[in-house]
Formats: C-alpha cells, sequence, structure tokens
C-alpha cells in the first residue's frame, strides 16, 4: 500500500498457520527553513510549493534549488513481527525501525518450546532488533504462563537494553 504520507510492507512469517509481518514507513518530508527563504527574498506562493517539491525555481534569474531552502524530515518506522519462529524476514521487516513490536511468547529457558510452536523467545526478539538496527524493543504476545514479565524483559534487555514489555493500553512515543 502507497499512500502520500505513509507507505505499508509485509513479509512472509513463519508459523503454524499463515502469517505476516508489516512495516508501516512515513515518507521523508521536506520542512522549509522560513529564515533561509525570507534572507534570499523568495515571496510567498507558488515559488514556495515548487521548493516544498523538491524542484529548483529560478528567481530575479537566479537559480534556487530546494536544497537551498528546506531540510528533510526523515520519516519514522515502525515494524511489528508477530507469531513466527525465527527467521530472515523478521529483520527485513525490523531494518532501522523507530518502534519495533515484537512477539517474546517464551523465555530463553523455553527456547525448545518456543520452536516447536513457532515462536520467539525474548533473546530472540533482542536479537532480531539489534541485527536490524531497532531504536526501540516492544515485546508483546507473552505466553500466559508468565504472571509476570520480568524474566522476558530481563532476558532481552540482557541483549538490546531500549525494551518495553508492551501492556493493555500502552502508548508509546516516536
Amino acid at each position: 500500500m502507497d499512500e502520500p504520507d505513509f507507505y505499508i510492507e509485509c513479509q512472509p512469517l513463519d508459523h503454524s498457520v499463515p502469517c505476516i509481518g508489516f512495516r508501516f514507513v512515513e515518507k521523508d518530508k521536506r520542512k522549509m527553513d522560513l529564515e533561509r527563504v525570507k534572507k534570499l527574498g523568495i515571496p510567498t506562493g507558488p515559488l514556495l510549493g515548487e521548493l516544498q517539491a523538491g524542484k529548483t525555481i529560478t528567481l530575479k534569474g537566479k537559480k534556487i534549488s530546494a536544497d537551498d531552502v528546506t531540510d528533510i524530515k526523515e520519516g519514522k518506522v515502525v515494524a511489528f513481527v508477530e507469531d513466527t519462529a525465527l527467521n530472515s524476514n523478521c529483520v527485513k521487516l525490523a531494518k532501522d525501525a523507530d518502534i519495533l513490536v515484537c512477539e517474546a511468547t517464551y523465555a530463553d529457558e523455553l527456547e525448545e518450546k518456543a520452536a516447536a510452536y513457532k515462536h520467539l523467545t525474548a533473546k530472540q526478539a533482542a536479537m532480531i532488533a539489534n541485527e536490524a538496527n531497532a531504536k526501540k524493543l516492544i515485546l508483546t504476545h507473552f505466553s500466559s504462563r508468565y504472571k509476570d514479565v520480568d524474566q522476558i524483559k530481563e532476558d532481552a534487555t540482557g541483549l538490546f537494553n531500549n525494551t518495553l514489555c508492551a501492556f493493555d493500553f500502552m502508548k508509546a512515543s516516536l
């Protein structure tokens, strides 16, 4: 899906039933530097729109490129990796994500069970975040066997420090 301000990518995951992971990518935007615009004497109107669109304009015989008066604001990325065994698509989805929301169904001590049921451990989720160069990891999809998620968080933060465990109605900032 490709929209004016964002696009969505997906990759198949490895679970006992077909599952797909998602990556929501906000497109980069040009941000006008009004101080530079004023200094160059560019009037408000269509010329600013051209610059905002990344085009070069001519004003009083002088060429002004979009780079002269705009800065690129990099878009944010949020990735979701759920219901899967460890596979290369997990890292593709999480690549350079600002937030990676990833399952951690089991603590590391149950790695064999995770493999048998095609789920991830907290350590595997942290490995994905590290390899993908994610900025923040939010763990979710915990097995109901856990009364609290302290062990899961501890397993993950051993490899990836910026880790949180999701909870009902949680809000995360980009």
